[in-house]
Order: C-alpha cells, then sequence, then structure tokens
C-alpha cells in the first residue's frame, strides 16, 4: 500500500470523507489536498496526523502500514469482553495437570535410580509427556526441555528407557 493510499481508505472510513478529515486536522480542504498530493510546495501529513485521522477512523490502518514495511504483524489486543474467564481457568487447569505430570516422571525417575546424576556411566535417557493433542514435554537428566510434534508418550518413553538399561 502506497502513502496516498493510505489517506485515501482511512477518508473512505471516515463518514463525511475528506472534507471530514480536512476539518478534523484544522484544515481547509484544499489545504488536505496539497498535502496528500505532496502538490505546491506541501509536505505530506506528518505522524501525529496520520494517527488522528486512524484515530477518526476507527481503523488499524496506519499501524498496519508501518508494520508491512517492518514485515511485522499487527494483532489487535482483545477487549476484555472478548476473554471468557471460564476457558481461560479450564485451559490453565490442563497446564497444570500436564506440568504435574511432568514433575511425576522426574520423581519417579529419580526415586526409581536413586538420583539423576549418582551413576558415572549412565546412558543419556529422556522421558516424554504429552502437553496437547499435538506436542511433546521431552525432559533431560541436564534439565533441557523440548518441544517437538507428534513423539512417542510418557509410557512408551519410560518403557524404552527400562529396556536400554
Amino acid at each position: 500500500m502506497e502513502k496516498r493510499e493510505l489517506i485515501n481508505q482511512m477518508c473512505e472510513r471516515i463518514e463525511g470523507g475528506r472534507s471530514v478529515a480536512a476539518a478534523y486536522l484544522g484544515m481547509p480542504e484544499s489545504k488536505f489536498n496539497n498535502r496528500l498530493y505532496e502538490s505546491k510546495g506541501c509536505r505530506f501529513f506528518s505522524i501525529d496526523e496520520l494517527l488522528a485521522l486512524q484515530t477518526l477512523s476507527q481503523s488499524t490502518l496506519v499501524a498496519e502500514y508501518f508494520a508491512e514495511r517492518s514485515d511485522a504483524l499487527v494483532v489487535p489486543i482483545p477487549s476484555a469482553g472478548d476473554v471468557d474467564a471460564v476457558e481461560l481457568h479450564h485451559m490453565g487447569l490442563h497446564t497444570t495437570v500436564k506440568r504435574s505430570a511432568v514433575d511425576q516422571l522426574i520423581l519417579d525417575a529419580i526415586r526409581e535410580h536413586g538420583g539423576l546424576m549418582n551413576k558415572p556411566n549412565r546412558k543419556f535417557w529422556m522421558l516424554t509427556v504429552n502437553t496437547s493433542q499435538h506436542e511433546t514435554v521431552k525432559f533431560a537428566p541436564r534439565c533441557r526441555f523440548t518441544v517437538s510434534k507428534n513423539t512417542a508418550t510418557a509410557d512408551q518413553a519410560v518403557a524404552l528407557h527400562k529396556h536400554t538399561e
């Protein structure tokens, strides 16, 4: 999008168009047009003026314009009404259950082996716990965590570990 197109899109969203936008910025429509087309020695709109037009047009077009040039993405902040507290609570509980499963596997490994690092030639092993339908968290003795897609379940990982010792 070019800068003139940005102004034109914002003016389309403003009820009353360019004349209302010009009045909002405190200038006659002819001066507004001169600034838009950078004619008669006029410079383009300042950042503050662009932000004022964005507010008037109730859009995020200026932010999107600059984000596009920075290879970024504009993500609007959700309002308090968009967040469902019950759903957030359910997601939090689900996460707590999965964290607990990882902690339980670590504790079981410590109990089974008397500690993680007490045997000098211990083979490198890994515990895996499903954290969602598509991701798993892996725990290795030196506290390195990785997340990967479609890996074995915790029971399979522990069985594999017991088989390799």
